[in-house]
């Protein structure tokens, strides 16, 4: 029974520090080069279903007079929905000289192009980029907000 407690405080310790085996953080300054994106349509498939009809009928308390009323529902072939998408693609140097390209997708790449100059941005070693990025928001007069906008390492130039 001790040994169940020892093990359970290791863990609550390791999940309440958040970091215990986390790579840190590592505060950079990324100098965006070049942006490009690829606009594309992710195709989405919708399942049909058969056709099909409900009849509801209520009658009077004396159950002389009945009233019906039918609702069909047509049936529905298969078919895709096209959602537009876009990938980025940043050409960008990193603080320690090296030349990389970065890559993310989806909805929110349509709203995060960056200009050449320099950004902050955080990693923790591996293959992610997370850059400090500006939002303009066309409902907000305070715009730019900065958001942080999540990149993969996809190559070198």
């Amino acid at each position: 029974m001790k040994k169940h407690r020892v093990v359970s405080l290791i863990l609550m310790l390791a999940i309440t520090s958040g970091t215990a085996w986390a790579k840190p953080r590592q505060l950079i300054s990324v100098q965006v080069v070049r942006y490009t994106s690829d606009p594309y349509v992710l195709r989405v498939p919708v399942a049909g279903h058969p056709g099909s009809s409900t009849t509801n009928c209520t009658s009077t308390p004396s159950g002389a007079t009945t009233t019906c009323n039918t609702q069909e529902y047509p049936a529905q072939e298969p078919s895709v929905i096209g959602l537009p998408m876009q990938t980025g693609y940043i050409y960008a140097v990193m603080p320690d000289g090296k030349h990389v390209t970065l890559e993310s997708w989806g909805f929110m790449t349509l709203y995060y192009p960056l200009s050449p100059g320099s950004y902050d941005g955080w990693t923790d070693g591996g293959k992610v980029l997370h850059i400090h990025v500006p939002y303009y928001n066309p409902r907000n007069p305070k715009s730019p907000e900065f958001h942080w906008h999540k990149y993969r390492v996809v190559g070198t130039w």
